[in-house]
């Protein structure tokens, strides 16, 4: 298998397991087709992907940095960011899953902070209190409510 092969298909499964974890517990017996299922997910990806490949002569680079920022991709992104997405939402419903995504501004502040040494400055740190506060505040009153 090629490097352009294994990454295209390290970033299909970037798509395509998470759907199918999902789709495994809400559809179970239900008897779906090919719309809506996991198979007309991979039906898509498969066309639209040839499509782009018979189209473009460009290739990704075959070299180990690359291969690294795909499957930093595709497992931290793709599986765990949906993952954890499925735990709050089964866990605290979909009121919570909109109000911690209002973090992801701040997170990735700090992430950028953190890699690549961009500075924060007063102005974003108050923002990020604030959403912070927000976001505490209507989690603590949600967990109450649900009491």
């Amino acid at each position: 298998m090629t490097v352009p092969v294994a990454i295209h298909a390290l970033g299909a499964a970037r798509i395509r397991i998470p759907t199918r974890i999902c789709h495994a517990g809400s559809l179970r017996g239900r008897g779906v087709g090919l719309t809506g299922s996991p198979l007309g997910l991979d039906a898509a990806r498969v066309s639209a992907g040839s499509a782009v490949r018979a189209r473009s002569p460009r290739q990704p680079p075959a070299d180990a940095e690359f291969g690294c920022a795909v499957a930093w991709i595709a497992l931290l992104s793709g599986l765990g960011g949906y993952g954890a997405f499925l735990l709050v939402l089964r866990r605290q419903g979909a009121a919570a899953v909109g109000t911690w995504l209002y973090l992801s501004p701040p997170a990735t502040m700090i992430w950028t902070w953190l890699m690549f040494g961009d500075r924060i400055g007063w102005l974003e740190l108050l923002g990020l209190m604030i959403t912070a506060a927000g976001v505490a505040l209507a989690i603590s009153r949600a967990a109450r409510r649900r009491r």
